[in-house]
């Protein structure tokens, strides 16, 4: 039993050193000999090593413009000669450009993680007659990634222009009656790039050579020797995009009169003009 005890011990020891070395190549050593009779001897190696990676974006972009212009009312009336009545003309402009770029870098796994490579050898000889040997390698890799990627997009442009009116009325001689033109222009772009790296696997660490030796045990002995080795890889995106574009736009001409006259000029009303332009960009690279 005292023998027995120094093996547990040294597996322990063993144990503890490959936990500290997760993500490398590792080793051990495990040596049970020279038993009594009847001994029960126990030597178990575990290597772990696990990695989790996790980007998680947010990204929102709003864009809001509001504008209302408006041009005033020009009056020509009760001249013996009267001139032009022109009002201005009435514009709104607007021009949004927004970028956005979110780089997580590479999705796999660089040096210095490695799976595999583990090395480890139990070497079982020289125990007693019906003694209990039981020699066990476990390793494991557990790699795991998650992107999850949120991106927002709100343009907002509320746009109104109207042109005042123009009269030229009870005049002998009366000039034109112009109103100016309206126009709204609204021009938005907006790019989103979300690049998240290729989600490659983990890096190879060299190939495992885990070894159990069973020699030279006694009669009536009980021998059990066991490697498990397994690699796991899960890698997983979550992308939501919303892109939401508003343009609410009105652009409305005045009223031009020519009325009670001796010589009436001509009366002209301006034009009224809608531009919107929307360019949006959204680009997710996993």
């Amino acid at each position: 039993m005292r023998i027995s005890s120094k093996v547990l011990r040294f597996s322990s020891v063993a144990m503890a050193t490959l936990v500290l070395g997760l993500g490398t190549a590792s080793a051990a050593v495990v040596n049970v000999g020279t038993t009594g009779p009847g001994s029960s001897n126990n030597a178990v190696v575990n290597t772990s090593s696990n990695w989790w990676s996790m980007n998680n974006n947010w990204v929102s972009v709003t864009n809001s413009n509001s504008q209302w212009s408006t041009s005033g009312s020009a009056n020509v009336n009760g001249n013996t000669n009267g001139g032009s009545a022109n009002t201005g003309s009435a514009n709104n402009n607007n021009s949004s450009n927004t970028g956005v770029g979110v780089n997580n870098g590479g999705g796999g796994v660089a040096a210095p993680f490695a799976w595999g490579g583990s090395s480890s050898v139990v070497n079982l000889g020289n125990t007693g007659p019906g003694s209990w040997n039981n020699a066990v390698v476990n390793t494991s890799s557990n790699w795991s990634s998650m992107n999850v990627n949120g991106v927002g997009v709100t343009n907002v442009s509320n746009q109104g222009s109207m042109s005042g009116s123009a009269s030229a009325s009870g005049n002998t001689n009366a000039g034109s009656a112009n109103t100016g033109s309206t126009n709204n222009n609204n021009n938005t772009s907006t790019q989103v790039g979300v690049s998240n790296g290729s989600a490659a696997m983990p890096v190879g660490g060299g190939s495992d050579n885990n070894v159990v030796n069973v020699g030279t045990t006694g009669p009536g002995s009980s021998n059990n020797a066991v490697i498990n080795h397994s690699n796991n890889w899960s890698s997983q995106n979550n992308n939501q995009v919303g892109v939401t574009n508003v343009s609410n736009q009105n652009a409305q001409s005045g009223s031009a009169s020519s009325n009670g006259n001796t010589n009436g000029g001509s009366a002209n009303t301006g034009s009224a003009n809608n531009n919107n332009s929307t360019n949006t960009g959204v680009s997710i690279s996993n």
